[in-house]
C-alpha cells in the first residue's frame, strides 16, 4: 500500500512546489507530475498512475481542480481510483 500524489499545472510557467509541499505533508512518497491544461483526461501522467496503482493505494491531490476541471472526467477517474 503506497500514497501516491498527483500534481497538475495549468502551464510550463506555473509553479507546482506548493502542490509538492502539501503532499509530501500528506505523507506522499511517489508523485506524477503533470504541466498541462485540466481540461482533458488524457494526460500522460494521469494515466500512468492509474495505472499503476494497486488495491489499498491512496490517491492525495492539493485541490479537486488538479486532477480534473470537468465534473464528469472526475467522476470516471474516481470511479477508476475505486477499482
Amino acid at each position: 500500500m503506497k500514497t501516491v500524489g498527483y500534481i497538475r499545472a495549468s502551464s510550463e510557467g506555473q509553479n507546482i512546489a506548493r502542490q509538492k509541499k502539501s503532499l509530501k505533508e500528506a505523507g506522499c512518497t511517489k508523485f506524477y507530475i503533470e504541466k498541462l491544461s485540466g481540461a482533458s483526461m488524457e494526460g500522460p501522467e494521469l494515466q500512468r498512475m492509474l495505472e499503476e496503482l494497486e488495491a489499498g493505494d491512496m490517491v492525495i491531490i492539493h485541490e479537486m481542480s488538479r486532477l480534473s476541471q470537468s465534473t464528469k472526467d472526475l467522476l470516471v477517474i474516481v470511479e477508476t481510483i475505486k477499482k
